[in-house]
């Protein structure tokens, strides 16, 4: 809250003055095709329903017990994958990144967390063993048992370097969520599934923009394929921006939008986690994915494609626009230009592998100067300057 305060007040106007003519610094990332609109995400922090928030406490009724599948824990011990209401150990504010490494899946459909049968208070120092390995199947089966998979593990194989831009791996991304309004199937913003209802998006995608004016699709990979099982429509039901999100600065860019039924998790519709609190990510290589266009002006890609680029330093990010770069954001792309994300890839997520082979979403694309520029990186909007928001809204 203190952040918001601090900027409540703060407006500027973005410019950019060319010798020829003036052209706006931000491109808006989202690509619009006639009325657009955009989605929102639902009723649980990654399963969790309103109230679970509050950690009541652990319930060890024998027989509740007995409703959930046993999983392990991220340092080995055994557990069942339960509600977090039930599960006295996390600490919303302390153990954010101790609650991400314990979700799991009830029923290949809610998520939950790991709770060990005998639990102690988690510490940030805990160690994290790596997730279970997997692999896919077509069709959309998990071949792993779900609740021992937990969020932001891939079926798809990411290539160990990306240059520039090039298509991705089927099942690489189970939790890209494209945004689209009735009519030609060309997803004008991306989004980020965070849990069985709701994806994290940005704002400026969805301002102006009623719930039913537009859907969300999972699972997509090739919009030129018809036919194909793996991808699931959703209506939306409410569509939430952050109250102090400015679209003059972009400043608060994030939103979420809530789907109208529940999903069922598969290989190829599957949670992204949260990051870690306090870190920086200077120096790491995110990816981005997108349907966005691959030139500044171009036509919207048919299949999901992929691009990895350097995070820069925070005051790389500040000095590399005449305007105000706050804390909240970040700055992503190639230092000599051509890595980058563009037109409709926003909303979409950047990404960085954990050690333990879990993605975390790390920003939300945002804006920028066209695309692919030397100097001039993609501004993405900050997760964990967001964390206390992202809890507080995916609940509803």
């Amino acid at each position: 809250d203190m952040i918001w305060r601090n900027y409540r007040w703060t407006l500027f106007f973005i410019y950019l003055i060319s010798i020829v003519h003036c052209v706006p610094l931000t491109d808006g990332r989202a690509q619009f095709t006639g009325n657009s609109i955009l989605n929102f995400p639902d009723d649980t922090f990654n399963g969790t329903q309103q109230g679970d928030i509050q950690l009541p406490g652990l319930l060890d009724t024998f027989s509740l017990l007995q409703r959930y599948q046993v999983c392990n824990t991220p340092d080995g011990k055994k557990g069942r994958c339960m509600r977090i209401k039930h599960c006295s150990v996390f600490d919303t504010q302390q153990n954010i990144g101790q609650l991400m490494e314990h979700l799991c899946v009830i029923e290949q459909a809610t998520i939950g967390v790991c709770c060990a049968e005998h639990v102690t208070r988690l510490s940030f120092g805990d160690t994290l063993d790596p997730p279970p390995s997997i692999s896919g199947t077509s069709g959309g089966k998990i071949v792993n048992r779900p609740e021992e998979r937990g969020c932001g593990v891939s079926t798809g194989q990411f290539p160990s370097k990306i240059i520039g831009g090039q298509p991705s791996h089927p099942a690489e991304w189970p939790w890209m969520a494209a945004l689209l309004t009735p009519g030609p199937s060309k997803a004008f913003a991306g989004g980020s599934l965070i849990t069985d209802r709701h994806v994290l998006t940005a704002a400026h995608c969805t301002t102006n923009l009623k719930p039913e004016e537009l859907f969300v699709r999972l699972g997509e990979y090739d919009f030129t394929i018809h036919d194909e099982t793996r991808a699931k429509d959703f209506r939306v039901s409410e569509i939430r921006e952050h109250s102090e999100y400015d679209p003059i600065t972009y400043e608060n860019d994030i939103a979420i939008v809530k789907l109208d039924r529940p999903t069922v998790f598969n290989t190829y519709i599957w949670p992204i986690c949260m990051p870690p609190i306090g870190e920086t990510w200077e120096g790491y290589s995110g990816v981005v994915a997108g349907w966005g266009t691959q030139f500044f002006g171009g036509p919207l890609s048919n299949v999901l494609m992929e691009v990895s680029m350097p995070i820069w330093k925070q005051q790389e990010c500040i000095d590399a626009f005449a305007d105000r770069i706050v804390s909240s954001v970040m700055c992503a792309g190639g230092y000599d230009g051509g890595q980058d994300s563009c037109q409709g890839d926003s909303g979409a997520p950047l990404m960085v592998m954990l050690p333990n082979k879990r993605w975390v979403i790390v920003g939300i694309v945002s804006w920028g100067v066209q695309c692919g520029k030397a100097q001039r990186p993609g501004v993405y909007t900050r997760i964990d300057s967001h964390i206390d928001w992202i809890i507080e809204n995916a609940v509803f």
